[in-house]
């Protein structure tokens, strides 16, 4: 709040009021689809994301018939998990710095792709591992995807990028875990975790087919 209150700002000029209102809504999703690197590390996300949203229901699943604990363990992960995202988040900078956008993003997905993996086992402690890297890769690659959005975005579209962005991720993300909460009881939990790594890994594709043209200095 500090930071925020001591920010210059500089005013924007407003949009031209004369462009028709579909079109000023779908800028943001037409800005995104235009820019080919943006679009491919936007793709990346979304496959991400989207995929972890099984983890909101199978987890559950994971803690009782995998490391036989109670659900109630549940806040112990979710507090490791935010652990491991905020240690990420003081890193991202000087991680994107030495190697950039993309690569960031690649390495986020891997990272928490392959945490998912530990779900496999019985241990526990394993899973608070897990919890952790799944926070902190998530957390390397939305921040690398968000600060490369913002640097190829012009001033008058952040909003509207912005919202696109979030919608393309977040309603996969709801979606998978409907789903989810749909089959988790007649499918094993496992195979629907492994499936969901692997999505994860190789969501680094798009995103790595041409590696953004900013400069990876944030």
């Amino acid at each position: 709040a500090v930071i925020f209150a001591t920010l210059k700002i500089e005013q924007v000029a407003a949009a031209d009021s004369r462009e028709p209102f579909f079109t000023s809504l779908m800028a943001g999703f037409a800005f995104v689809h235009r820019n080919v690197q943006l679009r491919r590390a936007t793709i990346t996300l979304i496959a991400c994301i989207g995929a972890t949203g099984t983890l909101n229901v199978l987890i559950f699943t994971a803690l009782e018939h995998g490391a036989k604990v109670d659900a109630e363990l549940l806040s112990v992960v979710v507090s490791i998990q935010g652990i491991g995202a905020v240690t990420a988040g003081l890193l991202a900078s000087s991680i994107i710095a030495k190697i950039g956008f993309a690569r960031a993003m690649a390495t986020g997905t891997i990272v928490g792709g392959a945490a998912i993996f530990l779900l496999l086992t019985s241990s526990f402690a394993l899973y608070v591992i897990a919890a952790a890297l799944l926070g902190a890769g998530m957390t390397l690659m939305i921040v690398a995807y968000v600060s490369y959005r913002q640097i190829e975005t012009p001033d008058h579209l952040q909003g509207r990028v912005a919202t696109a962005g979030n919608m393309l991720f977040s309603v996969p993300q709801t979606v998978m875990s409907g789903v989810t909460g749909l089959i988790v009881a007649q499918v094993d939990y496992r195979y629907l975790a492994v499936a969901t790594a692997v999505v994860c890994i190789l969501a680094f594709i798009p995103v790595a087919l041409r590696a953004p043209g900013a400069q990876p200095a944030v």
